[in-house]
């Protein structure tokens, strides 16, 4: 099973449930019936293929997108998804642009119609594939830098022909992303290996996995929980969280940065680290944004409320979480002091730890946090 849908899976909370007082990291929207995105489904007709294979892939992707809403004709709906579709075998055709699907009947109809039988040609050059489901992103029609656009291959064989990964290389670098689902129908040894250099990261799967809606649909998801221009999605090892995170490098006492974060965009806060992990992104990500220097000394979120309690900052109005868990306190820290009530990371040695202080009268940069761009948080395009 791939690794988007166990996270999706096994996560400790979800968006649905999330609430500022979770003291967990929010994670990536999976609310599939709220997808928003450009998509465009490549499928190898060749011969290569089979009948078979051809008609389980219209199956596939009626059912992949069974919950969402298609096209752009529901009022007042902006969390809709537009689905085109490319075949491809020793050329390509575009099947459907963006705006020819309106409606999930309109996917029916056109999908099987569309991949009812093979072609004649055993040629199959997913490079042709690729340059047309550019070409369809391309001519839109545009509605908005927000929405994130995305290409799901169907390939059956691998052919070095116009040099695919080249291509595929210029289309993520472009922030498209590529699903990529395989079907060896030649044997070939390295043909799952060329196909995971087409993929985005953790998203190239095979026609052997049991759970191929699943593998695609987590990969959606994922692809649908992004930030806002300048900000940085805070990620682990394992997994991208619903987290956007912006270091701003002017200096500020407490309480100024806290109304600047807010000012930032709607729901904007202070940063939280609730573990080590965090705490040791957010400063990696000071350390590599310019106007910050050593020794780095910066606000977070971390505050002594009129209640006798150490607290995180959330959106306002939000209840704030108080302090619990994993804690990151210098040696002789917190000092007891009514008039010292915010809270510095401050450079020691190679890393950061807390110190609280002045909250009018120390001035320092700062960190802000956000909620991602998701399924559950639709961001409008700031560009329109």
């Amino acid at each position: 099973m791939n690794p988007l849908l166990i996270l999706f899976l096994l996560i400790g909370v979800s968006t649905a449930n999330y609430t500022a007082l979770s003291y967990e990291e929010r994670p990536c929207g999976t609310d599939i019936s709220n997808l928003w995105l450009d998509v465009v489904a490549v499928v190898d007709n060749s011969k290569v293929m089979g009948n078979g294979d051809l008609a389980q892939i219209a199956v596939l992707i009626t059912e992949i997108f069974a919950e969402s809403r298609i096209g752009t004709s529901i009022p007042n709906q902006p969390k809709t998804t537009r689905l085109g579709l490319v075949t491809y075998n020793w050329n390509a055709t575009i099947q459907a642009g963006l705006d020819k699907f309106q409606s999930q009947q309109d996917v029916f109809e056109n999908i099987f119609n569309a991949l009812n039988s093979v072609s004649s040609t055993s040629e199959s050059y997913l490079a042709n594939g690729l340059v047309a489901a550019e070409n369809v992103l391309a001519r839109g029609p545009n509605r908005g830098n927000n929405y994130q656009k995305v290409i799901v291959l169907f390939a059956a064989s691998y052919s070095s022909h116009s040099n695919p990964i080249a291509i595929a290389d210029r289309l993520k670098q472009a922030g498209i992303t590529i699903i990529t689902m395989g079907y060896n129908n030649v044997g070939d040894p390295n043909f799952y290996q060329n196909l995971a250099k087409i993929a985005s990261p953790n998203k190239s799967f095979t026609e052997k996995s049991l759970s191929q809606i699943g593998d695609i649909q987590g990969a959606l998801l994922d692809s649908n929980c992004f930030c806002p221009p300048n900000w940085t999605q805070y990620r682990t090892p394992s997994a991208n969280l619903g987290e956007c995170i912006s270091p701003v490098a002017l200096t500020a006492v407490w309480n100024a940065a806290r109304l600047s974060c807010r000012n930032q965009r709607p729901n904007a806060y202070m940063v939280n680290e609730y573990c080590p992990e965090k705490h040791d992104f957010v400063l990696q990500l000071v350390k590599n944004t310019p106007g910050f220097q050593q020794p780095y000394t910066y606000f977070i979120g971390l505050a002594y409320s009129s209640s006798g309690k150490w607290q995180w900052d959330q959106p306002n109005g939000w209840p704030q979480p108080v302090l619990q868990n994993w804690t990151n306190w210098d040696h002789g820290y917190p000092v007891s002091s009514s008039s010292m009530g915010a809270v510095q990371n401050q450079q020691k040695g190679e890393g950061a730890v807390w110190r609280n202080v002045g909250v009018w009268n120390s001035a320092a940069p700062y960190v802000c946090e956000v909620a991602a761009c998701d399924t559950d948080n639709y961001c409008v395009d700031e560009d329109s």
